[in-house]
């Protein structure tokens, strides 16, 4: 019989080939729409979503544990350099490793200093997070909006 830590284990290394990047451009309307169509990150237990408009450039962490999803938050101060930096590890892990510590050890080694922004048992209203992050920049403007479904 397997213990709960071998069968983690397996999971993570399943996912680890598995990953998905999903982006989207438009106005946040648009973008809203186009996610909420989906179901993104609802079995996953790490994603990020990552936010580029006018103004702004924004980087979201999720992660699940104990039935409750974790967000944390924070600036990307490299212009979306992040972004391209998280796929490039999403592809290098090539299934290796657990792809969710690896893309956690590169915000620590890029000192994103992710902030707590909320905890909650309740999926994370995407377009909620969408709208706010974009009305922090130029407002209603073309954006880019990626998630990356990691583990």
């Amino acid at each position: 019989m397997e213990s709960a830590q071998q069968t983690g284990l397996m999971a993570c290394a399943t996912s680890g080939w598995e990953a998905e990047t999903y982006t989207f451009y438009g106005t946040p309307e648009d973008i809203v729409r186009k996610v909420n169509a989906l179901e993104i990150g609802n079995a996953r237990r790490v994603f990020y979503l990552t936010i580029q408009a006018p103004g702004v450039s924004r980087i979201f962490e999720f992660e699940r544990a104990n039935g409750a999803v974790a967000v944390r938050s924070a600036n990307d101060a490299s212009g979306g350099n992040f972004d391209a930096l998280l796929q490039s590890t999403m592809y290098e892990n090539r299934g290796e490793s657990c792809l969710g510590d690896a893309v956690q050890a590169l915000s620590e080694y890029k000192s994103l200093n992710l902030e707590p922004v909320s905890t909650s048992s309740d999926q994370p209203n995407f377009g909620q997070i969408i709208t706010e992050a974009i009305n922090r920049g130029e407002g209603r403007t073309f954006a880019r909006v990626a998630f990356h479904v990691l583990c």
